[in-house]
């Protein structure tokens, strides 16, 4: 795995971690580290889209064991589903808004007043 891809899952870890405690979850992040790369693969079942739902309910199946309330655990990944919901929303937005801003004129080719002629770009004779 690349280290930039390392990173962003390490982040989506420390983020569902951090969401966890504000629920009031009292998971160490080892426990996280072992819970949420499973939940997440569970996710590529083909049974709801995007995986909503399932993801969900193996984080509880996966945290249980620990101690974890399933309520809270749900809770947590809903809530970090509807963070990167959100977030790509805003993103595809400010690409629209972007890509509809017209692009500034340029001249492909330069202004050489030797190659005027009437506002035709030939060589004069």
């Amino acid at each position: 795995m690349e280290s930039q891809e390392l990173k962003q899952k390490q982040s989506q870890i420390a983020l569902t971690f951090w969401l966890g405690i504000a629920c009031g979850m009292h998971a160490s992040f080892g426990v996280w580290l072992f819970a949420w790369p499973l939940a997440k693969i569970s996710a590529l079942l083909p049974l709801t889209q995007g995986g909503i739902g399932v993801r969900e309910a193996a984080l509880v199946g996966l945290m249980v064991p620990f101690g974890i309330p399933g309520a809270l655990t749900a809770a947590a990944g809903l809530m970090f589903e509807a963070i990167s919901t959100i977030g790509s929303l805003l993103g595809g937005i400010v690409a629209f808004v972007v890509g509809r801003i017209p692009a500034t004129r340029t001249s492909s080719f330069p202004h050489l007043p030797a190659f005027e002629n009437n506002g035709d770009r030939t060589p004069l004779k």
